[in-house]
């Protein structure tokens, strides 16, 4: 079955060359390191220092909304509205503004 395959190319036109063979793993090898050299794709939304900026002033503004006490109801209230936007602060990567932020 095999023996058509000389790697000289005289079994035919369609029987692959190992020349082939190397032109076909050089463009395998340069495909993957083109698609390693492409940045992944980005999952979460990346803040900007504004949008991180009012996040983090709302988290500041509920913080001190319940340093001022009142009811339970109110403080669980508050407390999850500025959970909340602790939770938007990392879906946006905002720690990467930390030292902006302060």
């Amino acid at each position: 079955m095999l023996a058509g395959r000389t790697g000289r190319g005289a079994a035919g036109a369609d029987s692959p060359t190992i020349k082939d063979d190397v032109m076909r793993a050089q463009l395998l090898l340069s495909a993957l390191l083109l698609c390693s050299a492409c940045p992944p794709p980005a999952t979460a939304k990346q803040g900007t220092l504004e949008q991180c900026q009012k996040v983090q002033d709302k988290i500041d503004y509920y913080t001190r909304l319940r340093r001022a006490g009142g009811s339970a109801k109110k403080m669980e209230r508050l407390k999850q509205r500025r959970d909340a936007y602790r939770e938007r602060f990392s879906e946006r990567d905002c720690r990467r503004w930390r030292k902006q932020l302060r």
